[in-house]
């Protein structure tokens, strides 16, 4: 069962700053409008439970004029006593007032309700939906909300119940999305990487991109247009399939337990994680590049780059294994952090749908230079944001970090950040390649052709080695940076 809490829209009372609890008054014009205009950003609801309140009433008839709403006795609004209709600044100082907004359970508003009366009434009134809604009302709390989203209308006045935190205290659906979600799916990619063994939803991806593109290549015309066409459905329906697939997991999940639902989507948003597993691939280079074994070194790093890799020396081995880490970082990082961040497991899970269809597809060759032209477009439409972020952020951890220089990596990045084919490749390898103080990309061949590309950072030394390593402690620096930012994003939006 999900509860959405919704707040009544504005009153006079409201306008004035009055406290407005069991005085029956009707919506201001404002509140009125208010309400028409949000009425298009409702979610669709199967019951609505209100407070007999005139101005519960009326918010409900504008935003769900389709539901009849069923009156709840216990839900109504606090009863203020003596305070009725005054403001916070007429009652502020008076200590019945003060303890009353402390949470003593004792307390008492003269001739109003105690906060212990507050909630048991309003105990009951949530248990009486909880049972409406099928859960066993004995055994549920007092906020039973497996959403955890609160929708309110701005009211201007005060707006808090007794005990409750100072105002913007109460956690935004962003900000517990965050704690509740997207930091326990980095500690698991933190401790557990990418386990071969272990199913993971990009290789279902792959195999369901394998399956659809020559069934979409047939039912479409053989002609660039067509071929276009083809491509775009396919972007159309992994989309949909995974992210909309997201949705329904999550909801039939929710039915059975909301804990559920939680366990699965922080499982599966750990899995659109990547940190530990470039880390793991990229350090696999090390050892045998460290120990001289060249043809071993080669091996490693081409289970992670396309290029040719039998023609690399050991610099340009590590060189590539360098390039991988700062490239992908953005790609396997920061874009599913920010996209976990701003729409949960489904967008998540729709972003890296089409990130697994650019690779896949998303090339200019005879085969793809068509076919792949949607994937390889919102691609580059949805990592615009992320990629020049994670230049940026790269460049501050650079800064924090011993053996790196933030200088240089800001001059590098602002330098070369566009010199590249794609629009957002070399962001964070230029900043990676200043913070470094070496030079990367540059020709490189690719099935036997040479293919020339421009050179990001300065040669200030060559690149060696322990560079992979110093590599994957920018990539964390930068991770760590985008948590601080969507952390700091969440909470600053409890303020507002």
């Amino acid at each position: 069962m999900e509860l959405l809490l919704l707040r009544h829209s504005i009153t006079p009372g409201n306008l004035k700053k009055q406290y407005v609890g069991i005085t029956d008054q009707p919506l201001a014009p404002e509140g009125e409008a208010l309400a028409r205009e949000k009425r298009k950003d409702m979610p669709p609801v199967e019951a609505l439970w209100i407070s007999p309140m005139l101005r519960c009433r009326q918010t409900a008839r504008i935003l769900f004029p389709e539901l009849e709403p069923v009156e709840i006795p216990d839900l109504r609004e606090c009863n203020f006593g003596d305070f009725e209709g005054r403001t916070w600044a007429e009652i502020k100082d008076h200590p019945a007032y003060q303890a009353w907004m402390g949470g003593e359970q004792g307390a008492a508003l003269p001739n109003g309700e105690s906060v212990a009366e507050f909630y048991a009434r309003c105990r009951r009134g949530f248990q009486q939906v909880i049972g409406a809604g099928g859960l066993r009302p004995s055994e549920a709390p007092l906020l039973p909300v497996a959403a955890q989203e609160l929708l309110r209308f701005p009211h201007g006045g005060p707006g808090k119940s007794p005990g409750a935190p100072p105002a913007g205290g109460a956690m935004t659906l962003l900000a517990l999305r965050f704690f509740t979600v997207l930091l326990p799916a980095v500690l698991l990619d933190l401790i557990l990487g990418d386990p071969r063994w272990l199913p993971h939803p990009v290789r279902w991806m792959g195999r369901t991109i394998s399956a659809l593109e020559p069934f979409l290549r047939r039912a479409f015309p053989k002609t660039h247009a067509g071929e276009r066409i083809a491509g775009g459905a396919l972007v159309l329906l992994m989309a949909v399939l995974f992210g909309g697939g997201s949705v329904l997991l999550l909801r039939l999940c929710g039915v059975a337990s909301p804990w559920l639902a939680w366990g699965v989507e922080v499982w599966f948003s750990f899995q659109l994680l990547s940190a530990r597993d470039l880390q793991a691939e990229s350090m696999a280079v090390y050892p045998p590049l460290k120990s001289g074994d060249l043809e071993g070194a080669r091996a490693a790093v081409s289970r992670i780059v396309g290029r040719d890799t039998s023609v690399l020396d050991g610099s340009g081995v590590a060189k590539a294994a360098v390039e991988t880490v700062a490239e992908n970082t953005c790609d396997g990082v920061i874009s599913p952090l920010i996209f976990l961040f701003l729409g949960g497991l489904p967008l998540g899970m729709a972003f890296k749908a089409v990130s697994t269809l650019d690779s896949m597809v998303g090339y200019r060759t005879p085969k793809y230079q068509y076919f792949g032209t949607a994937a390889a477009k919102l691609d580059d439409v949805l990592n615009f944001v992320p990629a020049r972020l994670s230049g940026i952020l790269m460049c501050l951890g650079a800064a924090l970090l011993p053996g790196c220089s933030g200088r240089r990596a800001w001059r590098s990045f602002w330098r070369d950040r566009k010199k590249h084919a794609s629009p957002n490749s070399a962001h964070s390898e230029a900043a990676c390649a200043g913070a470094l103080g070496v030079q990367l990309a540059g020709d490189a061949q690719y099935f036997g052709t040479l293919v020339r590309k421009p050179t990001l950072g300065e040669p200030v030394r060559p690149v060696e080695p322990e560079d992979i390593a110093r590599a994957c402690r920018l990539m964390y620096a930068t991770e760590g940076l985008t948590l601080l930012l969507l952390a700091g994003i969440g909470l600053l939006l409890n303020l507002l």
